[in-house]
């Protein structure tokens, strides 16, 4: 069964085929990335009883769509994760059993020697501690 979509618009000329095939394409891309935040965050679950509860859930699902966003386009770029979904990186990188150790210094996470991306970890590790380190605070953000 096929899709199709119409869109209006109130130009007075009608639009050249280039500008068209853009503007569909990023209409389409959008579209992806909506579906990909519904699928991959259950954004579209609002199951607590009050207006606030259900907003609340739907910007944590945006913040994390976002985080993950970036995570895939600035650490994940070299690696075979360039392309995975909001659902396949949270399934396989972020949804992994390890053992928290938190010391007053420091916070010590362990995970199994047998997991399978612990070089892809290696990778986001070293990207991540390159970021510029100044501080939320320091911003006066917090």
């Amino acid at each position: 069964m096929g899709l199709t979509s119409f869109f209006s618009t109130i130009l007075s000329k009608p639009l050249d085929k280039r500008l068209t095939a853009l503007t569909c394409h990023q209409w389409g891309n959008m579209e992806n990335c909506l579906k990909e935040q519904k699928l991959g965050l259950h954004s579209d679950r609002t199951s607590t009883h009050t207006f606030e509860g259900n907003q609340l859930r739907l910007w944590f699902a945006s913040i994390a769509y976002i985080l993950i966003n970036a995570l895939r386009e600035q650490c994940l770029a070299k690696t075979e994760f360039k392309n995975a979904t909001v659902e396949t990186i949270r399934a396989k990188l972020l949804k992994l059993g390890a053992v928290i150790t938190i010391s007053k210094r420091r916070v010590l996470i362990a995970i199994s020697s047998a997991c399978p991306y612990q070089e892809i970890f290696t990778t986001v590790y070293k990207c991540l501690s390159q970021l510029p380190s100044q501080s939320i605070v320091n911003n006066g953000l917090i």
